[in-house]
């Protein structure tokens, strides 16, 4: 006789319940494009930009100990010679790519010929003044003062430091849409280079001959110079004022980032922790080595 099976209760399907209604979440927003602004509005937005970028950057540059050895006449020759044969590669492909900045950009300087004026005095002013050559050359006379001769400028290699520097400028410089060209620590480096012209003269021998390059951009960078004299041509509105006058000109055509508030001060904060970099590389690789600061350098 088989076995006897009960038959199991059925058993009660739990009810499903319906899911809860939850609030709708917005789609995030859309970026805006690029818009027009008041001339007051421009002016604000840049001045202000401008002023808290360059603030984070000379904050950074002069507590490096680059910077702060170099002015007190203390950061070894070894180093400074280092900096001069790498920047002397850096001067000529940031003057070539802010010259091919002026092909890429086509479209706005057709627009706005002031600015067309503005770029075309500026470049040319640095590939001839004070001779052919321009700025660029003038580095050779700071090398020679350093004992430094034309080929080991010309053949000296990069080191990592100052190509990653270099890559980065030469990008913002000459691609469209990544500030128009606009460099805003410029006006850092006219500060910076000043420390140059006064520590190479009163701590390392060099003549006012040979720091020419630095006198040079020391007042073509800064704001509210004009470049005038023998050395430099007249009337060519110095780089600080004629990158922050393009900056202005861009958002009042409607031809800036959608963003300048957050893009402008990110672009500074790139190049200054390029340049950062690049005195890191100078201080650690050349600086020379001793049993004290061996182990800080490697």
């Amino acid at each position: 006789m088989g076995k006897l099976y009960r038959r199991r209760k059925p058993v009660a399907k739990a009810k499903r319940k319906s899911p809860a209604r939850t609030q709708k979440i917005a789609a995030p927003a859309v970026p805006q494009g690029p818009r027009r602004y008041s001339k007051e509005e421009a002016e604000k937005i840049v001045e202000e930009t401008w002023d808290v970028s360059l603030r984070d950057a000379y904050k950074r540059i002069w507590e490096h100990p680059f910077t702060r050895e170099l002015e007190a006449g203390t950061l070894p020759i070894e180093v400074i010679r280092g900096f001069i044969c790498n920047w002397y590669t850096a001067a000529q492909e940031i003057n070539a790519a802010s010259a091919f900045g002026f092909y890429a950009n086509r479209q706005l300087y057709t627009r706005i010929p002031e600015l067309e004026d503005l770029r075309a005095e500026g470049t040319a002013d640095e590939f001839s003044a004070p001779g052919p050559g321009g700025h660029q050359r003038t580095i050779e006379g700071v090398a020679k003062g350093l004992g430094i001769t034309r080929e080991e400028l010309i053949h000296y290699p990069l080191i990592p430091e100052a190509r990653a520097y270099l890559d980065n400028l030469v990008c913002i410089l000459s691609e469209p849409g990544r500030g128009g060209g606009i460099n805003i620590n410029e006006e850092r480096l006219a500060e910076w280079f000043k420390i140059w012209s006064h520590s190479l003269t009163k701590h390392y021998g060099l003549t006012q001959t040979d720091i020419l390059y630095f006198t040079m951009h020391s007042e073509a960078d800064a704001r509210g110079e004009h470049f005038g004299g023998p050395v430099i041509a007249d009337d060519v509105m110095g780089h600080a004022d004629g990158n922050r006058y393009v900056a202005k000109r861009l958002l009042e055509e409607g031809m800036g980032p959608a963003d300048p508030r957050t893009l402008w001060p990110l672009i500074s904060t790139w190049a200054t922790d390029m340049f950062l970099l690049l005195l890191d590389g100078c201080y650690r690789r050349y600086y020379p080595q001793t049993k004290s600061n061996r182990a800080v350098n490697q």
